[in-house]
């Protein structure tokens, strides 16, 4: 697990519901630290400490940042703008389950040597099912690989795999294997698996194309301030991290009381 992977990542208070219904200068901060509008690693710098006030120099009074209503409402809806953005919402999409009417569209972010991934594809993927099945929900998966070369590499594996409509078929396989993500490993694990060409499977996974597009949702996602595994845009939530299915579902239905 790397450092993007924090224990943090794994608590339910990381969830954080920033659409139309935020209110309160909290919530705004939090929106606009997912818009790039704050930075949240501005620190002092350390060679130049700025001296604690002394009774004679009371510290300023902490102003809290004011917004109007007007300009409220704007960043709520430049912020779901943003999030409809993310929606990829193309029929036949290999890497999407669900409806393409669904009320809710849950964007994933994940990478294949990420633990918490593999969590949440075993302990809590499953239980989705029903909610994909009944129309209610609409899964859109993106590539994230941020823990190193044999993730990338995995990443391209995978969208060789969905090239041939075999995107899940391959995407369980990963999270439940043993072997580590070398080249060779992973096109055994397309072999085995049987339903593959394989020699436009190792093209493909080979391909500047492939890795192009793996690139592009990479920055795509750094660009959302999305810098850890797993991550998903629940309806008009941002969840930062795992959590569990109860949790995940109780987001879904926060979602559905939107509508």
């Amino acid at each position: 697990m790397s450092n993007s992977e924090s224990k943090s990542q794994g608590s339910s208070s990381k969830i954080v519901i920033f659409a139309a219904l935020i209110v309160g200068a909290v919530a705004m901060v939090v929106v606009g630290m997912f818009l790039g509008l704050f930075d949240s690693e501005d620190k002092a710098d350390p060679a130049e400490p700025v001296p604690a006030p002394t009774a004679a120099e009371p510290a300023p009074p902490t102003q809290e940042p004011t917004m109007s209503p007007e300009e409220i409402a704007e960043m709520e809806r430049q912020t779901m703008e943003l999030i409809d953005a993310q929606h990829r919402l193309i029929d036949g999409d290999p890497r999407a389950l669900g409806a393409l009417d669904a009320p809710v569209v849950i964007e994933t972010y994940k990478d294949y040597n990420c633990g918490y991934c593999q969590a949440f594809h075993i302990d809590v993927f499953g239980e989705l099912q029903p909610l994909i099945d009944d129309g209610t929900i609409r899964i859109e998966q993106n590539f994230m690989p941020v823990l190193g070369e044999a993730s990338f590499l995995a990443a391209k594996a995978a969208l060789a795999a969905a090239n041939q409509n075999g995107f899940w078929e391959y995407d369980h396989a990963l999270y439940t294997t043993t072997l580590e993500k070398t080249p060779e490993n992973l096109l055994a694990i397309a072999e085995e698996l049987g339903i593959f060409d394989m020699a436009q499977f190792e093209a493909d996974m080979n391909s500047e194309e492939t890795a192009a597009i793996i690139q592009s949702e990479y920055e795509n996602a750094m660009s959302l301030g999305i810098t850890g595994t797993p991550a998903f845009l629940i309806g008009y939530s941002y969840v930062p991290g795992y959590i569990e299915a109860d949790q995940f579902i109780s987001v879904i239905e926060s979602e559905l009381n939107r509508k």
